[in-house]
């Protein structure tokens, strides 16, 4: 029986109408027995009237203040100013994930405009020529959205600016919400580059396919509990695809959801839990209601076992599959049909799904456990592999580019983990260090390809002065 309910209001101090309400020993029979019968009513007689109370003296009986509506002596609650919360929305990341969050958010006429970060001077460039909108096309239907600003962060804060315009730009203020859609490997390098604007009151949300960034933020800013922002992992089910050399444009194929699992300010494995529950601070429930506004979202919030039984899914597929089409050098069509590569499927899925049954937060979760029993996951990998046919991953993709890719993030993560609880991950370790032995050969590749042909770039998008340019700003 609750608290609220064991100290049940006795009616308004100073009515001398006959109440409903029960006596103090209706009260305690309530809570003893969790259950309040007719016969208690006929046991104990009904409240007589009463004389008014003054203030003091129901501050001085705690029956008499537990059920008066009025402010109390020496209260900090009533001294406390009330918590003006801002509804200003930075998006960090111009990924496909980033456009669509930013439309949608921009759309909404209730949201004050959204503030979204470029790192890639060319970027913004074409953000001011194509007339700083943001379109979305859903089928012969296309939204435009101009409600939205960018905001240049240089991603090198040591780097001097040169020319003209490339002023620093100033402190604008701390971040009162910020939504992470960059690619897992670029997170921590581009919040270091907003660092001084993000405080312990900020809301962090992570939208990315990968996990264990928050970790890798507090390991390299927040050592300290007590300065680290408060988290939100998110998830999208949308379907989206780019347009081809349309940067600011979002297909949307079909609409999903977009699913929120506070963390607060330690992540959901860790021992330290919050009374009331970290669900009801104010910040992040007020983050959670600004993305309930805009209605392309269907923004909500979830448990931590609702997020990753969609979560998984999605994330076990990239790390069983994507990695091994960059150690093969092959399609997903070719992997599938290699018998060899099919066992290698088995071991790493086996080694992850592992992990995944003796994590501490997802122990108790009878759905995860049964899909593990059942073998949903291997059925689920294995009717995406068919479904991609002969297309190329997108780590291999960024591969063959030289980009950095996530696969600390998705392997990495479950080899961290298992270390944790005791599991071992062999295979994906040797995946891991294959994956970065390519990437490494194919840097160097295109490092001497550039001081062989000089100036001949167009071959390498991503390059710039004869370097990589990692992630996708």
């Amino acid at each position: 029986m609750s608290s609220e309910a064991a100290a049940a209001p006795m009616g308004l101090p100073g009515s001398f109408e006959d109440s409903d309400q029960p006596t103090r020993l209706e009260s305690e029979e309530k809570s003893a027995t969790g259950l309040r019968t007719p016969s208690s009513f006929s046991t104990y007689p009904r409240p007589q009237p009463r004389r008014p109370h003054t203030f003091l003296e129901t501050e001085r009986d705690p029956l008499i203040r537990s059920s008066f509506p009025g402010p109390r002596l020496n209260d900090p609650e009533v001294d406390r100013e009330p918590l003006h919360l801002s509804d200003q929305v930075h998006i960090l990341g111009s990924d496909i994930q980033g456009r669509y969050v930013t439309h949608a958010l921009a759309s909404c006429l209730a949201l004050p405009p959204v503030h979204f970060f470029m790192h890639r001077r060319d970027m913004v460039s074409l953000w001011h020529k194509g007339g700083r909108n943001l379109l979305l096309r859903n089928g012969d239907e296309e939204i435009a959205a101009t409600r939205a600003y960018a905001e240049y962060v240089n991603r090198n804060p040591s780097e001097r600016p040169t020319g003209r315009g490339e002023k620093r730009p100033k402190d604008r203020g701390p971040i009162s919400h910020l939504i992470v859609t960059i690619p897992a490997a670029s997170a921590v390098r581009s919040i270091y580059t907003i660092l001084p604007r993000i405080t312990s009151e900020t809301v962090v949300c992570f939208l990315q396919n990968g996990l264990g960034v928050a970790e890798a933020v507090n390991e390299a800013f927040f050592p300290n509990p007590a300065d680290r922002p408060l988290y939100v992992l998110g998830h999208m089910t949308h379907t989206l695809a780019p347009k081809l050399g349309e940067p600011f444009t979002v297909s949307e194929v079909s609409q999903g959801k977009l699913m929120l699992t506070a963390l607060g300010h330690n992540l959901g494995h860790s021992p330290i839990r919050y009374h009331p529950p970290i669900e009801r601070n104010d910040r992040i429930a007020h983050f959670i209601n600004l993305m309930a506004t805009a209605p392309r979202l269907q923004a909500g919030g979830y448990s931590l076992e609702d997020m990753m039984i969609k979560k998984l899914k999605r994330l076990i597929v990239t790390s069983v599959l994507e990695p091994l089409t960059v150690v093969l050098n092959c399609n997903f069509e070719t992997l599938f049909k290699n018998t060899y590569a099919n066992s290698m499927i088995d071991q790493l899925l086996g080694e992850i799904l592992a992990v995944v049954a003796r994590l501490p937060e997802l122990r108790g979760s009878t759905e995860i456990q049964s899909m593990i029993r059942r073998g949903d996951f291997r059925n689920h990998v294995y009717k995406r592999l068919v479904f991609f046919k002969n297309s190329n991953s997108r780590m291999q993709v960024q591969t063959m580019r030289g980009h950095q890719t996530d696969i600390d993030f998705l392997n990495g993560y479950f080899v961290i983990r298992g270390r944790e609880v005791g599991v071992r991950c062999p295979v994906n370790e040797s995946v891991i260090t294959m994956v970065k032995a390519r990437h490494s050969a194919e840097l160097a590749r295109i490092q001497d390809s550039v001081s062989i042909e000089g100036e001949d770039l167009p071959a390498f998008p991503a390059m710039k002065n004869g370097s990589p340019r990692r992630g996708l700003l």
